[in-house]
C-alpha cells in the first residue's frame, strides 16, 4: 500500500510539472485547454527548445508580457499556450529550477529572444541555441494564410469571331467583238480599181523575160 502511495506522487509530480505555469488565470479562466482549442478560439501556441550543453532538468524557459512573467516551463523544450495578440518574449535559464516552489526566480539568463508578436490562431517556435548564441524565430502564419481560401479564377473565354466571305467583283464574260460589215458601193469599187497601178508577171527562174510595156488608165508603165 505505501509503495502505491509513492507511486501516485511520482505520477501527480510528472502531471504537474508537464503542465505551464502560469503566474495568475489564463485569457480562456480556470482549467488546461487543449493547443487545438487554443488555436481555434483565438489563442497563440509559442514553442521553444533551448539547444545547451547538460540535461534538460538544467534548463528553464519564461515567457514576459511587457516585462511581467505570464508563464514558465522546466525543460529544454516546452510549450506556452497562453499568449493572445500581444507582444511576448522568451527567455531561457540555466538553472534555478526548483519543483517545490514553482519559482521563477533564479538562474542564470543565457538568452533571450526579443520581441515576438503573437497574432490568433498561430503557433510560433523560438529556438535558443546556446552554442552559436543566437535565437531563431519561425511562424505558421503565412501557412495559415496560404490555406484561406484563394479568390476563383476567372477563366478567359475566346470568343470565336464570325469571318465573312472576301467580296469579289463579278466576272463578266467575254463579249464576242464583231467587226463592222463591210458595204462595198459602186464608187468604192471605183476606187479599188483605180489604185491598182501595175501587175508584175512572174515568170519561171532563167527564162528570158520580154518585158512589154502595160497600158494603164493613166500613163504609161515605165515611161
Amino acid at each position: 500500500m505505501k509503495n502505491s502511495y509513492i507511486i501516485l506522487t511520482f505520477v501527480f509530480a510528472f502531471f504537474f510539472s508537464s503542465i505551464p505555469n502560469a503566474t495568475a488565470d489564463s485569457w480562456w479562466g480556470d482549467g488546461a485547454k487543449s493547443k487545438q482549442w487554443v488555436l481555434s478560439h483565438g489563442g497563440t501556441i509559442i514553442r521553444y527548445s533551448i539547444i545547451a550543453n547538460g540535461s534538460k532538468d538544467r534548463y528553464k524557459a519564461v515567457l514576459y508580457k511587457d516585462g511581467k512573467v505570464v508563464e514558465w516551463e522546466n525543460g529544454k523544450t516546452g510549450m506556452f499556450d497562453d499568449p493572445k495578440d500581444a507582444t511576448y518574449v522568451v527567455k531561457a535559464f540555466k538553472g534555478g529550477i526548483d519543483e517545490q516552489n514553482k519559482t521563477t526566480k533564479g538562474g542564470k539568463k543565457i538568452l533571450s529572444s526579443g520581441p515576438i508578436v503573437a497574432h490568433p490562431g498561430e503557433t510560433i517556435i523560438v529556438t535558443l541555441n546556446d552554442f552559436s548564441n543566437k535565437v531563431t524565430v519561425v511562424s505558421d502564419r503565412k501557412v495559415i494564410a496560404a490555406k484561406k481560401a484563394a479568390p476563383p479564377v476567372v477563366e478567359k473565354k475566346i470568343q470565336p469571331v464570325e469571318q465573312s466571305a472576301p467580296i469579289s467583283a463579278p466576272i463578266e464574260e467575254p463579249k464576242e467583238i464583231v467587226p463592222p460589215s463591210v458595204v462595198v458601193t459602186p464608187d468604192v469599187k471605183e476606187e479599188i480599181k483605180a489604185e491598182v497601178t501595175e501587175v508584175v508577171p512572174v515568170f519561171p527562174k532563167n527564162d528570158p523575160v520580154l518585158m512589154l510595156p502595160f497600158l494603164s488608165d493613166s500613163k504609161p508603165f515605165g515611161f
